[in-house]
């Protein structure tokens, strides 16, 4: 249930912790099975009351299909009538659980969680990944359905800064690509406070010189889609080599944003291969990374771990299909490894105390940022 979300398990797992199972047959809270039932299905609620921190949330009942039935029966069923009411979370309070989990229980119980919350940031259980800088460290439970997408995430970033990040929200409108839709607005989160360093370096094609494309291209700079980074972008049917400067060498994730510019009514099947030029490969455009840009709406798309030489980069963009977009291109350079001079472990990273920040999200509406 951690690694993985399932209702079914989920559903197992309430049945243990409260030590209750479905009645089928109960179908009024007049039943004498009721009021003990009831109050076993409320241990949940009364433990997070002694840890200060249950605040104004229900849980209580479970997510459906599960293991009770397609939907709720029995006294399931009784339980989301009123005066009783379903599931409410608040984005506030799950951040407080983290700050709990990770900050105040004692080792060998972080020991047996975080492994299991512990995610990479090109994983598939992560929608805040994609937008967070390289070298980030992440422990996270994603959750989506119906309409939402949310992530509660424990994030230690290369500069040694904590942050315990809730977000909430609606925007899991259009498909199951919009499952990453927050790792944009984290970082847009960490760019508004300062929290990154410049070791991640953001281009656009705003910036005429940075790009080089046949003469098929075509710049737009109206009627852009919300998620758009900067004020244009360019469309183009053959190939276009991207050149910007770094000053620094260093490994680099690369990373290639896709706007959502051919969304589901566009009839275009756009399929675009990435190839880097890095300090030891010299490459023509082929043989790089392939993604299908239809797909893959409003994420940062992950291309690879590259050395780079500090100066200007060379990195092919090759349409493979009809049509292919251009917006922006991300070069995030990995933190030097740190030996920690109190372990024994010569691959530890050590992090130094820095001041710990935690933020509260209160049901952001993203549909209105990205729709």
């Amino acid at each position: 249930m951690i690694v993985v979300s399932s209702n079914l398990d989920t559903g197992y797992v309430v049945d243990a912790i409260t030590n209750t199972t479905n009645i089928d047959n109960l179908t009024s809270v007049n039943d004498t099975r009721w009021s003990n039932w009831f109050y076993q299905r409320l241990s949940t609620e009364r433990l997070l009351q002694e840890l200060n921190l249950y605040e104004n949330q229900i849980i209580r009942s479970k997510t459906y299909p599960t293991n009770s039935g397609q939907s709720p029966i029995g006294s399931e069923s009784v339980l989301l009538r009123s005066p009783y009411q379903s599931n409410v979370l608040q984005s506030c309070c799950t951040a407080s659980f983290m700050l709990y989990l990770m900050k105040t229980r004692p080792n060998n119980e972080l020991q047996y969680m975080k492994p299991m919350l512990h995610r990479t940031l090109e994983s598939d259980h992560t929608t805040f990944g994609n937008g967070l800088p390289a070298g980030t460290i992440l422990y996270s439970k994603t959750g989506n359905a119906y309409d939402t997408v949310e992530e509660i995430a424990y994030i230690i970033l290369p500069n040694g800064k904590e942050i315990i990040l809730s977000i909430f929200s609606n925007g899991y409108q259009r498909r199951a690509t919009d499952y990453y839709i927050l790792g944009r607005f984290v970082e847009m989160i960490l760019n508004k406070f300062s929290l990154v360093s410049p070791s991640t370096i953001i281009f656009t094609t705003d910036i005429q010189d940075i790009y080089t494309c046949t003469n098929d291209s075509m710049k737009y700079i109206s009627s852009l889609p919300k998620d758009n980074i900067g004020q244009s972008l360019i469309t183009f049917n053959n190939s276009c080599i991207i050149h910007p400067i770094l000053s620094t060498r260093g490994i680099y994730t690369v990373s290639i944003w896709n706007p959502s510019f051919f969304d589901s009514s566009t009839n275009i099947n756009s399929r675009l291969n990435v190839a880097v030029t890095d300090a030891y490969n010299v490459t023509d455009g082929d043989d790089g990374y392939v993604y299908n840009q239809q797909g893959s709406l409003s994420r940062w798309i992950s291309v690879g771990d590259f050395v780079l030489d500090a100066g200007r980069q060379n990195v092919y963009l090759k349409a493979l299909d009809q049509k292919a977009v251009f917006n922006a291109i991300r070069f995030s350079m990995h933190p030097p490894l740190t030996i920690d001079s109190d372990s024994n472990s010569k691959s530890s990273t050590f992090f130094p105390s820095h001041t710990f920040i935690y933020f509260i999200f209160l049901f952001f509406q993203i549909r209105l940022i990205f729709y």
